[in-house]
């Protein structure tokens, strides 16, 4: 599976599409310091018009899509945004309190700001920047290109059953999904799995043979061994008269933070094969080291360790499946772009690192499934033909 990539309010989980895009607020950025502040999109556009109509496509068009990359398509926004914070440097904001310099005098003949419209075409979208402190009328928000959405999961069948006998994965936690979802589709998609589910459970005679608990300790017991070992070793650093290894540990707090930085680097708007096979041996040698490769600040910190665990053996499968889309040659597709020198360059006033062609080659019609292997923190990835929709 891919991504869903939309523009999103820094530090909040909130996605600034529908009525915050129609509310047509100024795009702008700004130095690290908060001066310098520029109306940037404006350059790219020879019609201030053009920019004005790509916002309305955006609050419907949200999600990043490479074949919506174009100087007609609502993407190139997400593009542009992208491009201001990673390769400029800059901040780029959202602000609801003064008209865009695009806005065309029918649309501002009213006297109305953006705030306004805002509260006018949507007044839960604007409680709901107050229940997050932030306030339209006072400062703009700041916005960054974000993954707010996984199209993979778990592996199942008809009914939803995973390999692993009597376990079910429904909803978004199942991989039914192909590289671009459908927006508001997941709330249908978590009633049918669940019925089907259910229904399965209902009918199949070893549903009530399910594992007791001795059997469970049995399967579970080297795992749990390596958490307490893993919770022994951590507190250990909390012990001033223990030696510290040589090895300088990475602090735990820190280290949640440089995942994250990571796959914004390597697995964002624009992917590199180069970044992608450097992140993941990184991503590996952090999780080899877990025994002693990290120090918490407190004993609170201990949850965040089990976290990071889970978030590498993520980072390792997701770069993993990447990495191997390169090796298909499928070029830009879904939420990505990947550079190709014979391809289109969206606009003359960006990089040549921008130059994209739209390619399903090698993938079109089929699911890329992966099985990791925690001892060898490999991962075997297979690609097979999709399943037709059932017949009712």
């Amino acid at each position: 599976g891919d991504f869903v990539l939309g523009l999103c309010a820094v530090r909040r989980s909130l996605m600034m599409n529908g009525a915050y895009q129609r509310a047509l607020p100024r795009y702008v950025s700004t130095d690290s310091n908060g001066r310098d502040i520029q109306e940037f999109l404006l350059p790219y556009f020879e019609n201030p018009e053009t920019l004005c109509e790509l916002q309305l496509l955006k609050g419907s068009q949200w999600a990043f899509d490479a074949k919506k990359v174009r100087s007609d398509a609502s993407s190139l926004i997400d593009l542009l945004v992208y491009n201001e914070i990673i390769q400029k440097g800059r901040h780029v904001f959202m602000d609801f309190r003064e008209n865009p310099t695009n806005l065309p005098e029918e649309a501002a003949a009213d006297g109305s700001r953006p705030f306004e419209r805002l509260r006018q075409l949507s007044p839960d979208a604007y409680s709901t920047l107050l229940d997050q402190e932030l306030d339209p009328a006072e400062n703009p928000v700041e916005i960054y290109p974000s993954i707010v959405h996984h199209c993979g999961g778990i592996s199942v069948d008809i009914h939803y059953e995973s390999s692993l006998r009597h376990l079910y994965a429904i909803g978004e936690a199942a991989g039914t999904q192909g590289s671009l979802v459908l927006s508001g589709s997941s709330m249908n998609q978590t009633q049918v799995s669940a019925l089907r589910a259910a229904q399965a459970i209902v009918m199949d005679p070893e549903s009530s043979d399910m594992l007791s608990l001795d059997p469970f300790v049995a399967f579970a017991r080297n795992k749990l061994h390596q958490c307490v070992r893993l919770a022994d070793n951590f507190n250990a650093y909390l012990d001033v008269s223990r030696d510290i290894p040589k090895e300088e540990p990475v602090n735990v707090r820190a280290a949640r933070l440089m995942i994250g930085r990571r796959m914004d680097r390597a697995c964002a708007l624009y992917r590199d094969k180069s970044r992608i096979e450097h992140e993941l041996e990184r991503a590996k040698t952090m999780l080899s080291k877990m025994d002693d490769y990290f120090m918490p600040n407190s004993q609170i910190d201990l949850c965040l360790l089990f976290q990071i665990e889970d978030l590498l053996i993520a980072q390792i499968g997701v770069l993993s499946a990447m990495l191997d889309e390169f090796s298909l040659n499928c070029g830009s597709r879904g939420s990505h772009l990947v550079y190709d020198p014979e391809g289109t360059l969206p606009s003359s006033k960006l990089s040549e690192l921008y130059r994209f062609s739209v390619s399903d080659k090698g993938t079109a019609g089929k699911i890329q499934q992966l099985v990791f292997d925690a001892g060898t923190l490999e991962t075997r990835i297979e690609w097979r033909e999709q399943r037709p929709i059932p017949k009712m």
